[in-house]
């Protein structure tokens, strides 16, 4: 096997792809008007467009709607204690804190399934989530253990790619220099060299794939149903596409209305006018603000301040559980009840 003593390794790709002009764009994009109301949501449809048959869930659903169905039974129990801890202390008094003491040391609660005197033992122990019948006598079936699964930042696991992808270069022309300057022969090196060889490719595979995953994050599909294939363009170029029609439209939208107001006084030559804007409004400006307010925040919701009276709008640009992903899973042990 023949190792040259250079100092240069193949270099991975750019790991941010190039992107396409606004104008290249434009070119083969049109708009297509919604076959739904603005207060009705789309038919499911697949990409087909077929009507979409329900599909199993994945196991990851699955342990996401258990953990949730365990944290919402633990809410309604810890709600339940919470109630009675608080009519414990308006029986006694404040101040008796030995007799409240008592009290809660007293206090029986039903389980959560059987009703029985014992209450309900809800655990996490090392991300094992657990709940069972506290009745010691005669306790039920209840026995649901969770295991959660364990998440990353994407970010964070990019950052530890390339840090060992860097380590592997390092070894590598640490190799290179020993069979330089002689200090090992080509034979005690092999199989060293070959090993970090075969980590440096999967470690930049890892590495592309990972940014293919955050790149996805900032892309958006075309809904050109024209096209062969499904084509993705950046968020920020979709957004100018989309604010450069909108523009158009409320033009149209605003020339529609100045014809109107021009004729109001003759119906017959205005209400024309007037219809079109609203089918206008109605059939494109409407679904374009909602296609453009969903493509730049995944959230957006309405808060009322209670001192104010006020309500704020908040937008979330990017929800926490897509810049994650799941490096051990979860299982469900149990989920008996």
């Amino acid at each position: 096997m023949n190792i040259s003593p250079n100092f240069g390794l193949d270099k991975p790709t750019s790991l941010i792809p190039k992107e396409q002009t606004i104008d290249d764009t434009l070119d083969d994009f049109q708009p297509v008007s919604p076959t739904w109301g603005p207060d009705e949501p789309p038919s499911p449809t697949s990409e087909s467009g077929e009507i979409a048959s329900p599909r199993q869930k994945t196991t990851q659903e699955a342990v996401d709607e258990a953990i949730s169905r365990y944290y919402l039974l633990k809410g309604k129990y810890d709600k339940k204690y919470k109630n009675a801890k608080k009519k414990v202390v308006e029986s006694v008094g404040r101040n008796n804190l030995e007799k409240i003491k008592k009290k809660l040391k007293s206090l029986r609660l039903g389980c959560v399934n059987c009703k029985q005197n014992g209450g309900t033992v809800f655990t996490n122990n090392s991300r094992l989530l657990t709940a069972k019948c506290g009745n010691t006598e005669t306790p039920c079936d209840l026995d649901i253990q969770i295991q959660q699964g364990k998440w990353m930042l994407l970010s964070t696991a990019m950052q530890m790619s390339q840090e060992g992808l860097d380590d592997i270069k390092a070894n590598i022309i640490d190799l290179k220099l020993d069979l330089l300057f002689g200090l090992r022969t080509e034979e005690q090196i092999t199989s060293q060299f070959n090993e970090d060889k075969a980590n440096y490719k999967s470690q930049t595979k890892q590495l592309h794939l990972l940014n293919d995953i955050i790149e996805s994050e900032n892309k958006i599909r075309l809904d050109d149903n024209e096209l062969d294939t499904p084509k993705k363009i950046h968020i920020k170029q979709y957004l100018e596409i989309k604010n450069i029609q909108l523009k158009k439209h409320i033009s149209q939208f605003k020339e529609f209305i100045n014809d109107y107001m021009a004729e109001v006084e003759d119906p017959q030559l205005s209400m024309p006018f007037l219809n079109q804007a609203v089918v206008l409004y109605i059939e494109q400006i409407f679904p374009l603000m909602a296609k453009i307010r969903e493509s730049k925040y995944a959230v957006t919701m309405m808060d009322d301040t209670e001192e104010q009276g006020l309500f704020i709008m908040k937008k979330i640009k990017t929800l926490l559980k897509n810049l994650e992903f799941e490096y051990e899973f979860g299982q469900i042990i149990s989920d008996k009840k």
